[in-house]
C-alpha cells in the first residue's frame, strides 16, 4: 500500500471528530424481552382489577349512568345464574394508539355460562359490562360499554349495545338492537350477513353486488351518515329511549329509521352515488380489483365509471323489497319486539335518559 493511501485510511478510520461536529447518537437502549409467564404490561402501572365503584370517570355524569348500570345487571342476575359479577371487574383486554395505553376491565352476569369455543345453550340471558382505563394518576376513564343478550329457547330474542366516550376527538355515542327469531328470520346463507333485524339510530342497513362484463358494483346504504358532525357525535340517549317506552314508541322508533333507510336508498341507489366500483381481477389473483373513480359520486364534470342504469333499477328493487320486508315485521310483531328488548336489560331506556324533572 502507498504512504498516501496509508495516510487517507489513517485519516478515515484515526483521526479526531473536526471541531464542531456532533458525536454519532448512542444506540438506543431496548427492553429486556419478558420472561415466561412474566406480566409485561404491568410496567404501565394499570391494575389487574378495579372497583367499579371507584373509577376516575372524566365526566360525573357517565359515572352515574355507569354505576346504575351496574346495579340493575346485579338485579336482574338471578342467584341461579352461572356467573356473577362480583366487587371487582377482572382484566379482559389492552390495547395501545394516538390516546396512549390503555385495559378494558369487564363485569360478566350469565344465566348459563358461554366457553370459548361455543356460545351457551338456549334459554340463556348475558349482560356484560365494561369501562377502559387509561394510563394517568389516577387513571382516568372517558365512557363504558353495556351488552346484553335476550335469547328464549323459541320465539324473539334480542341482543343490546350501547357505548359511549368523550376523549379528545369529542364525544361519540352508538347504539344497536339487534332482533332475532328462527323462523321469521332465518340464518342467511351469506356467513359476512348479519343474522336478525337491526334497528338504533344510523343502523339500519342494505348492502348487495352486482358484476358486468368490467366492473364489481358493491352498494352499502345506511339509515343516517355517521362520521364529525353525524348522529353518533351526539348524544342518543333519548332516542335509544323510545325503543323501552312502550311498544307503540318502539314501532313508531323503528319505523322511522327504516323510512330513513328507505329514503336513502332511493336517492343512493338510483343515482348510483352509493356504488363501490372495482375492476373484476384475475382468477389467478395476480392481477388484483383495483378501485375505480365513481362519476355520480363525484360530482359534474368528474371523471371515472357510471354504474349501468339496469343494475341500478335491480338493486333499488331488491333493496326496497328487503325494506319493506323488514318494516312488514315490525308492524305485526312489534309487541313481542318490544317485549324481548325490555326483557333483554330491563329499564336501560329511562337509565340512559332520566325523565326530566318536573
Amino acid at each position: 500500500m502507498s504512504r498516501s493511501a496509508v495516510l487517507l485510511v489513517l485519516f478515515v478510520v484515526g483521526s479526531p471528530a473536526p471541531a464542531g461536529a456532533s458525536p454519532p447518537p448512542a444506540p438506543v437502549p431496548r427492553p429486556a424481552p419478558p420472561e415466561p409467564g412474566e406480566n409485561w404490561r404491568a410496567g404501565f402501572g394499570l391494575p389487574e382489577e378495579i372497583d367499579p365503584q371507584k373509577v376516575a370517570f372524566a365526566r360525573p355524569a357517565v359515572r352515574e349512568t355507569f354505576l346504575k348500570l351496574d346495579a340493575a345487571a346485579r338485579k336482574v342476575a338471578g342467584a341461579d345464574w352461572a356467573k356473577r359479577a362480583g366487587d371487582r371487574y377482572p382484566y379482559f383486554t389492552w390495547n395501545g394508539g394516538s390516546d396512549g395505553f390503555n385495559q378494558t376491565y369487564a363485569g360478566a352476569w350469565e344465566k348459563v355460562a358461554s366457553t370459548d369455543r361455543a356460545a351457551a345453550a338456549r334459554p340463556n340471558h348475558a349482560i356484560h359490562l365494561s369501562t377502559t382505563l387509561y394510563t394517568g394518576k389516577p387513571p382516568p376513564a372517558y365512557g363504558f360499554e353495556v351488552r346484553s343478550n335476550w335469547s328464549p329457547k323459541t320465539g324473539w330474542g334480542a341482543a343490546v349495545e350501547f357505548s359511549t366516550s368523550e376523549m379528545k376527538s369529542g364525544l361519540y355515542e352508538s347504539f344497536r338492537l339487534t332482533l332475532r327469531h328462527d323462523d321469521l328470520l332465518p340464518a342467511p346463507r351469506d356467513a359476512l350477513s348479519v343474522h336478525g333485524l337491526l334497528l338504533g339510530p344510523g343502523q339500519g342497513w342494505f348492502s348487495a353486488s352486482r358484476t358486468d362484463d368490467f366492473y364489481v358494483y358493491r352498494f352499502k346504504v345506511s339509515s343516517r351518515a355517521g362520521g364529525v358532525g353525524g348522529f353518533d357525535r351526539k348524544p342518543i340517549g333519548r332516542e335509544v329511549a323510545r325503543y323501552w317506552a312502550s311498544a307503540d314508541a318502539f314501532r313508531e322508533a323503528a319505523l322511522e329509521e327504516l323510512d330513513r333507510l328507505e329514503a336513502n336508498a332511493k336517492d343512493g341507489i338510483a343515482s348510483g352515488k352509493l356504488a363501490e366500483i372495482t375492476t373484476k381481477g384475475g382468477p389467478t389473483g395476480a392481477d388484483a380489483p383495483r378501485p375505480v373513480p365513481n362519476r355520480a359520486a363525484g360530482g359534474p364534470g368528474a371523471a371515472g365509471a357510471v354504474v349501468p342504469e339496469a343494475i341500478r333499477k335491480a338493486v333499488l328493487k331488491e333493496a326496497l323489497a328487503d325494506i319493506d320486508g323488514q318494516k312488514k315485521l315490525v308492524r305485526e310483531h312489534y309487541k313481542d319486539m318490544h317485549a324481548a328488548t325490555v326483557a333483554a336489560f330491563p329499564g336501560l331506556g329511562e337509565i340512559l335518559s332520566p325523565p326530566e324533572k318536573k
